[in-house]
């Protein structure tokens, strides 16, 4: 009776050895494989970013070889006349250098325009409050205004927003992959957009082989 038991105890663990244990693995691989098609599928081509050496806000430069194979993530800061949307900027830049601090291949690009007093007076509390000023993958770019203006319209947000006149015009960010294409926009004003690029800098990152991503999930609302 014993050898019997034992028996049938073998043989249901070669069954879910050979059967249900593969089966699981396939299907878990699969949903995988699924969910980053249809989350890469979300990623379009909307032009290139533009590539040339940006004057930065302490008077050096960015250099166009050092952004070669990077990922960016850039945004016009708001005028003072929109305190929450300042806010939003610096609340969700602050959340995401925290989730990829370790990541040399992102760099976050902030466009602020004016002479260096203004853009100064501008720059020096959100940094501070934001706790942006040392972290060594932000950048704060200076443009004149006719630049600031230019580039917004033609590239720091959709089209179809660009031309239409929202209260709001400096809402969004981009995201390029390594070869500067830029691959979406993301509505600052919107949670779920946020999480959706937490999500797609995860999947466009490139595959790092000496060590796993840490993917941290956001989970504030």
């Amino acid at each position: 009776m014993a050898k019997s038991a034992r028996t049938i105890f073998q043989l249901g663990a070669l069954v879910m050895l050979l059967i249900v244990f593969p089966a699981a693995s396939w299907y878990y691989l699969n949903s995988g494989l699924q969910y980053r098609r249809s989350t890469m599928a979300e990623l379009k081509e909307y032009g290139t970013f533009p590539s040339e050496n940006w004057p930065l806000a302490d008077g050096s430069q960015l250099s166009e070889e050092f952004l070669k194979k990077k990922m960016l993530l850039a945004h016009q800061m708001p005028d003072a006349g929109h305190p929450e949307l300042v806010k939003r900027y610096g609340e969700t830049l602050r959340r995401l250098h925290d989730q990829f601090e370790e990541r040399d291949e992102l760099i976050f690009l902030t466009l602020l325009h004016g002479d260096s007093a203004r853009v100064g007076q501008q720059l020096m509390p959100f940094a501070e409050t934001y706790e942006l000023e040392d972290q060594p993958h932000q950048f704060f770019i200076r443009l004149d205004d006719n630049e600031f203006a230019s580039l917004g319209k033609e590239v720091l947000q959709p089209k179809s927003e660009a031309a239409s006149d929202l209260e709001e015009p400096s809402a969004f960010f981009l995201l390029t992959d390594t070869t500067a294409t830029i691959r979406r926009y993301y509505d600052i004003r919107e949670e779920s957009d946020i999480r959706r690029l937490v999500e797609h800098i995860a999947l466009l990152l490139p595959f790092k082989k000496d060590r796993e991503l840490i993917f941290k999930r956001e989970v504030e609302k």
